[in-house]
């Protein structure tokens, strides 16, 4: 049994700087199963403006590491930051409809690299974006049906084969993976990149606002991140972020500048999108629409799932889940608080096992967009401890 919580009023300086509690659950193995422990864990909200010529720096470094490589069938358009670090290789599979087309894209990427400087960072376009293949009509059928992109369960559980294909591309390009991180539906794909690896491959990863853990409507997916996210929730994330890297009038500007650095170099990489047509980035969208919306319903959890035929890879990697309360993609904050201990409650564990779920108070769906610090220091507890 879990200790029941209360879930903290609305409060515009809960983001102040400084020390910030957050609710974790943590997944314990027990003879008759999964035990859901209550916890807190402190984070330090720090937020800076990072120096824009350190930035840039590495903005020219994303843009001309541009390239695609290929397995098989499948091409994957990636961009690298860090490349010589020492530290370890972080995989980010992008969230829905993004690649490094777009500068915003290019920008969180370079400043990923300089809060993290001692890890080679690989960004990896969505599919049917910029230079990436579409999945196979196979594989999207499937993700489309059941919301999950590992077939099968348990010894039989095996990545579809654009996911495989991934995996055999970057290690083919000398991309060792050790950490994985992806916001919103790209978690399903790290998910799933986790479960094609080597076993044991896996140090840590980080999974935050993930899709999959309330079963959605096509229309409440819409409302939610159309209306409620990008209009109701964006003026009052502004107001209350005290974070100078927030996305405001002021960032946007940063943005144009970055994109009089970044756009040149981007035109002259020599990749070929023929693969990634505008039919195919609408695909791309209806798919990617499809399978975030599944959640539990009769019995089935895809999200757990997958997350299982992961741990059967990587059973000793810290696995770190993090949801805001106010996320649209739930049904309100004991919405967010019982998703969460439902999905640990459905894992596989091992002993040694390391799984939590992080629950954010009062916080909605663009963590990184609104409180950049606040994400990136639970993404570096998550990831590193």
């Amino acid at each position: 049994m879990s200790e029941q919580i209360s879930t903290p009023d609305t409060n515009h300086a809960f983001y102040a700087e400084g020390g910030v509690s957050l609710i974790e659950y943590q997944a314990h193995l027990i003879d008759k199963g999964v035990l859901v422990h209550l916890g807190r864990t402190t984070i330090m909200n720090t937020g800076v403006l990072l120096d824009s010529a350190i930035v840039d720096d590495k903005l020219r470094e994303v843009a001309m590491s541009r390239t695609v490589i290929e397995h098989k069938e499948s091409s994957f358009d990636i961009g690298i930051a860090n490349a010589t670090a020492t530290k370890g290789t972080i995989v980010m599979p992008a969230t829905a409809n993004s690649s490094l087309d777009n500068v915003g894209n290019g920008y969180e990427l370079a400043a990923a690299a300089v809060r993290y400087p001692n890890h080679r960072l690989v960004y990896v376009a969505s599919p049917g974006q910029g230079a990436s293949s579409p999945m196979s009509k196979a594989d999207a059928a499937y993700y489309r049906q059941s919301g999950r992109l590992v077939r099968g369960a348990g010894d039989d559980a095996q990545p579809v084969d654009y996911v495989v294909n991934m995996y055999r591309a970057l290690a083919s390009h000398g991309i060792d993976i050790t950490h994985l991180s992806a916001d919103s539906i790209g978690n399903q794909f790290a998910q799933a990149l986790g479960a094609a690896m080597e076993p044991g491959q896996l140090e840590a990863g980080h999974f935050s606002e993930s899709t999959g853990f309330v079963d959605l409507g096509l229309i409440e997916v819409g409302k939610g991140m159309v209306y409620t996210e990008d209009r109701k929730n964006k003026a009052w994330n502004i107001e209350r972020s005290f974070d100078p890297e927030k996305l405001t009038d002021a960032m946007q500007d940063r943005y144009g500048r970055a994109a009089e650095l970044y756009t040149p170099i981007i035109a002259k990489t020599k990749i070929d999108k023929s693969r990634s047509s505008k039919a195919d980035q609408a695909k791309a969208f209806w798919t990617n629409l499809q399978g975030l919306r599944h959640g539990p319903k009769h019995g089935d959890f895809p999200l757990a799932d997958d997350a299982n035929a992961m741990l059967m890879r990587q059973p000793q990697a810290r696995l770190v889940y993090s949801l805001g309360e106010l996320d649209p993609l739930y049904n309100g904050p004991r919405s967010a608080h019982d998703s969460a201990q439902a999905f640990l409650r459905k894992l596989v564990l091992t002993d040694g096992a390391d799984v939590r779920t992080i629950l954010i108070p009062d916080m909605t769906h663009k963590i990184n967009t609104y409180f950049p610090g606040l994400y990136h220091a639970i993404k570096r507890h998550a990831l590193f401890g």
